[in-house]
């Protein structure tokens, strides 16, 4: 499945705090992440929703990733975590929310992932 595909096949969202308690779920269950507070994960979505992407699959949150833009670097993007669930992997998701985040972020030329 190429990133066109992917794109098609899961909505991908904003995240919003409410979608914080999701990404923590995910994490915990793919076990080979960091898993941080749930707070965390609420304060990432509040804060940095508009540099973070969700995947959804029906209203299932098939993965996510954590991003913001360090202070003075508006072309870097810093991807803090990247999770997809274990049943979708393999399908090029993680690639294609990297790639439509660094696409649609308002205001923002993403040049760098760090």
């Amino acid at each position: 499945m190429n990133v066109m595909e992917s794109e098609k096949t899961f909505n991908l969202k904003k995240p919003i705090p409410a979608d914080g308690k999701k990404m923590w779920d995910l994490v915990k269950k793919a076990k080979h992440l960091d898993l941080n507070s749930l707070y965390h994960y609420i304060l990432m979505s509040h804060h940095f929703g508009n540099s973070s992407i969700a995947a959804y699959k029906k209203k299932e949150m098939a993965g996510f990733v954590t991003s913001y833009f360090p202070p003075g670097q508006n072309n870097t993007l810093f991807v803090w975590q990247v999770c997809v669930d274990k049943k979708y992997q393999g399908l090029g998701l993680g690639k294609t929310m990297l790639c439509h985040l660094a696409k649609n972020i308002p205001g923002h030329n993403v040049d760098y992932l760090d």
